[in-house]
């Protein structure tokens, strides 16, 4: 049973992880609580939907393989999931997965997403405090 909750947990962080930085790169400035919370816990740039537009693209390259016997060519099978990702039908895998891979997130997770992200700022604004005085 703890496990479970451990597991379920993780996957509510997820979420929240996802609604912060959605939040943050529309707002451009760490968001409030319920600025977070207005925002999706399925995520464009998630790596599960990433990697769902590599495996979408594989999938229609043998798909055109046996119906017309021809052969797109490789860097083309992984170039275009890389520029296409957020694109249907490249992304639809990735949505639905993280209907797995994430679980509605309570307040107590978006606050730690929250407090994560604005470490990573003050982090980022001290990295650049001290380059410019180099």
């Amino acid at each position: 049973m703890s496990r479970y909750k451990d597991g379920k947990e993780i996957l509510k962080n997820h979420a929240a992880e996802h609604m912060v930085f959605s939040a943050y790169n529309k707002l451009k400035r760490v968001p409030t609580l319920e600025e977070a919370k207005k925002f999706s816990r399925i995520s464009p740039v998630c790596g599960v939907t990433i990697y769902s537009g590599f495996i979408t693209c594989q999938l229609i390259g043998f798909v055109v393989y046996i119906l017309t016997d021809f052969v797109i060519p490789e860097i083309l099978l992984f170039i275009v999931p890389m520029l296409f990702s957020n694109y249907a039908p490249f992304n639809l895998l990735g949505k639905l997965a993280q209907f797995f891979t994430t679980s509605k997130a309570d307040d107590a997770n978006v606050e730690l997403a929250i407090s994560a992200i604005t470490a990573l700022e003050e982090l980022n604004n001290t990295e650049n405090k001290t380059a410019t005085n180099l």
